[in-house]
């Protein structure tokens, strides 16, 4: 008897790091280590330091110009005053995009957009191509991100912009989407 529970208990044991791997193991988690250094684990930020990235990645993950702004951001970094909700911020992102390939910044932007920008209450799949993509507000039917689509903003504009006019592509994006100017100024 005692071989059996014994049995049971390890073949159990065994299983649930298994089950465990699989609902944590989002291809960008491992990826977001970099970020986490400043942004933290759960993407809350560091009041007067890093911002938070819930406040409006989810947002800005919903149009062209805004998936401009967060791939950019993630290539080349940023610099300059930005306000995050009632908070500014007056620093200088380096760039995490080093040694990564375009699917891994895909999976990056990705799992920040599905587990850390979003409570887990607004929490969703998103569709697997941008055609299937709503005009409406970004928290709504978001495409995944695609190494194809990182590729081609790589190729395509990354070399006309700097740490600095990458926030314009933040005012831009906010205004884009009908936000209140203010919350996306860079003065």
């Amino acid at each position: 008897m005692r071989s059996f529970v014994g049995s049971v208990f390890f073949a159990v044991l065994a299983a649930t790091p298994a089950i465990a791997a699989d609902e944590l193991n989002h291809p960008g988690k491992a990826v977001y280590q970099r970020c986490a250094a400043c942004h933290l684990a759960d993407g809350a930020g560091v009041v007067g330091a890093f911002p938070p990235l819930q406040e409006n990645v989810t947002r800005l993950a919903g149009t062209p110009i805004g998936r401009d702004y967060l791939t950019f951001a993630i290539l080349k970094g940023l610099s300059g005053k930005i306000e995050v909700g009632e908070q500014t911020y007056q620093g200088m992102m380096p760039a995490v995009a080093a040694g990564l390939n375009d699917e891994e910044i895909a999976a990056l932007l990705n799992y920040i957009v599905t587990e850390v920008a979003v409570t887990r209450a607004d929490e969703q799949e998103l569709p697997e191509s941008q055609d299937e993509q709503p005009t409406e507000a970004a928290t709504v039917g978001l495409a995944a991100f695609t190494g194809d689509e990182i590729k081609e903003r790589r190729e395509g504009a990354v070399a006309a912009h700097t740490q600095k006019t990458i926030l314009d592509l933040r005012a831009k994006a906010f205004a884009h989407d009908n936000v209140d100017e203010a919350s996306a100024s860079d003065e």
